[in-house]
């Protein structure tokens, strides 16, 4: 089950702008449609992470199973800034072969965010 704060991350996103409502039901049913561990032995979560700059303060936090990060490709490609190097193939890849931690990290100048994505 998703939890409180993915839905009030994602609630907020729809808030912003930053995701439309049907976007949104879809990221929030999705954690019902996830399989067991048993079925995808391999399954890992793909974690994004946004950071006010100024305060240290923790805006957004949204976990995903990594499979079902093609449904939220768009909404965490939206928090990477515009000339940032980010290849979601090559994220997927070093999740598939068993990379864990941090796989990629940006600061947004112009927001003043700090953007981490990580794979548990």
């Amino acid at each position: 089950m998703i939890e409180q704060s993915e839905k009030l991350a994602i609630l907020k996103s729809v808030q912003e702008g930053k995701l439309i409502p049907e976007e949104a039901l879809r990221l929030m049913e999705a954690e019902d449609q996830v399989p067991t561990q048993e079925e995808l032995p391999g399954a890992r979560w793909f974690i994004v992470r946004i950071t006010e700059l100024d305060t240290g303060k923790e805006r957004i936090s949204i976990r995903l199973p990594i499979d079902l990060v093609s449904v939220g490709a768009r909404l965490g490609a939206r928090y990477v800034p515009d000339g940032a190097r980010f290849d979601l193939e090559h994220v997927l890849e070093q999740a598939r072969a068993g990379h864990l931690g941090r796989v990629f990290d940006a600061t947004d100048d112009a927001e003043r965010e700090y953007i981490e994505i990580f794979v548990e």
